[in-house]
């Protein structure tokens, strides 16, 4: 169940309603409020706002995991799932022989469910925990009697409700990645995959090798560096995606925020950090289609 100003960003995101879902009471904070004047009351914990499961107890430690599928959240996620199958299934893509010299021909050439789409949030740049880190991949349906269904996007997103349930996350984190991934992030060579792997260390926790990785920052400095004012993720997706985020959270008042919910234990403003953290997956998403697609940019 989403909670109504959360359901009112994404609707104006999405710009139409959401699919799914019924409304309730709000107890989020009003429009423009800054992190910390959320309206009175008692601490409301995060899994009273947002549906998830406790992974692990006892001595093994835990850490909260929140799945839904893409629709939940995103309006467009059925049209996003077909255009990924006319790219895979039908063969409607474009690559140009430079493409495939960067690689592109070996992505389009495997499984599209082993593409990981991967983002982390952390509390700073170097040596500070990470408190999420959400996934998003392609999952078969389960279909009508044993068949196998159409595909769907389905959201993993793993939070530490506290900075003792990092190495936990960090833990499943890594036994999800031995299975045959292929990351797909956005600046993920320079920071997520050598942050998740220090943090690791410093955790005692086994990672995996890197798996096979594509970073789409390196890709979109490559196309569109002399094009846009900058590559920033943000960027890319008002010129590919045709939107700009409302309400969203400036990356560096998410440490704040983080610190903040520890604190007092009120978990509300930690929704906005995790749509925030769902909506650069979509964007990623949609960015690798419209690449494979022969999309182009003009800055105007």
């Amino acid at each position: 169940m989403i909670p109504d100003e959360l359901r009112r960003k994404l609707e104006e995101i999405n710009r139409g309603p959401l699919t799914t879902g019924r409304t309730r009471t709000s107890v989020a904070g009003r429009p423009g409020d800054p992190i910390g004047t959320e309206r009175a009351g008692e601490p409301v914990r995060l899994e009273d706002l947002i549906a998830g499961e406790t992974v692990g107890t006892g001595r093994e430690g835990s850490f909260y995991l929140i799945q839904r599928d893409l629709g939940e959240l995103f309006a467009r996620a059925e049209e996003l799932t077909g255009e990924f199958r006319d790219v895979w299934v039908k063969g409607r893509y474009s690559l140009s022989d430079e493409e495939t010299a960067h690689g592109w021909r070996e992505i389009i050439e495997t499984d599209p469910a082993r593409l990981l789409f991967l983002d982390i949030e952390t509390l700073g740049l170097t040596a500070t925990p990470v408190f999420l880190v959400g996934m998003m991949s392609l999952e078969a349906d389960g279909g009508h009697k044993g068949k196998s269904g159409a595909p769907r996007f389905r959201l993993r997103q793993l939070f530490a409700r506290n900075y003792s349930e990092e190495p936990h996350l960090l833990a499943h984190l890594a036994k999800t990645l031995r299975d045959d991934h292929i990351l797909v992030t956005y600046n993920g060579k320079s920071f997520d995959w050598p942050y998740l792997c220090d943090r690791a260390v410093y955790h005692s926790v086994s990672m995996v090798n890197e798996p096979g990785h594509l970073d789409l920052l390196k890709e979109a400095r490559r196309r569109w560096r002399n094009v846009l004012p900058n590559c920033q993720l943000q960027t890319l997706e008002y010129h590919v995606s045709g939107r700009r985020r409302v309400g969203d959270l400036p990356g560096s008042m998410i440490p704040d925020a983080y610190h903040r919910y520890v604190k007092t234990g009120d978990a509300r403003p930690m929704l906005d950090v995790i749509h925030h953290n769902a909506l650069d997956l979509v964007t990623m998403a949609e960015l690798m289609l419209f690449i494979l697609q022969g999309g182009d940019l003009a800055w105007e």
